[in-house]
């Protein structure tokens, strides 16, 4: 569909130190730029297998507006348990994929996300390039590096160790959905 897409995050550490999942990491971080999002939208509630559904302020009433990640692509039969990243909150809380969009403007690289995030040119995204992950390939930034060192470090490609290799998410319970879930959203599980 000339989506134009990346990944961010410990996902692009996942990608380029591990060829897959980090293994702290419980969830996929992408950027898509702001102009292909509408086409995201459109072509991702379509697309999706029946076990997956696109949640954001549109398709979800308890999906925080105000939230600073714009969607995510949720599976429906899992659940993150003592989840820690909803405000509170409660909406759904399958596995997700996090979906965010970057802008481009004047020759940066903006991601309304993350505003520490300032210091990357159309240089350092463009071309994207396409590395491994796990059984299939994604695209990430051409200087994914200097994304890296700035967010993390110069030693970002170093497992942690293994009493900080939590999910920032919380627990998860990848076979069984969260209880609420069938109550909250009767229509995702007719």
């Amino acid at each position: 569909y000339n989506i134009r897409y990346f990944l961010v995050g410990g996902s692009l550490i996942g990608a380029l130190a591990y060829k897959g999942w980090i293994p702290w990491d419980s969830d996929i971080d992408l950027e898509i730029h702001e102009k292909d999002y509408k086409k995201f939208k459109d072509v991702i509630q379509k697309e999706l297998p029946k076990d997956m559904w696109f949640q954001n302020h549109e398709t979800d009433s308890n999906y925080l507006k105000t939230n600073i990640i714009i969607g995510k692509i949720r599976d429906l039969n899992s659940c993150y348990i003592e989840y820690t990243n909803n405000g509170g909150t409660h909406w759904h809380n399958g596995l997700q994929i996090d979906v965010n969009i970057y802008k481009d403007k004047n020759g940066k690289i903006l991601f309304p996300d993350n505003p520490k995030v300032d210091y990357l040119t159309t240089n350092d995204v463009y071309p994207l390039r396409e590395v491994p992950f796990e059984d299939f390939t994604v695209f990430v930034m051409k200087n994914s590096e200097k994304y890296l060192i700035n967010n993390y470090g110069e030693k970002w490609f170093l497992d942690l160790p293994k009493e900080k290799r939590i999910g920032h998410e919380g627990k998860i319970d990848a076979e069984n959905t969260c209880k609420f879930h069938y109550k909250m959203y009767p229509n995702l599980y007719n």
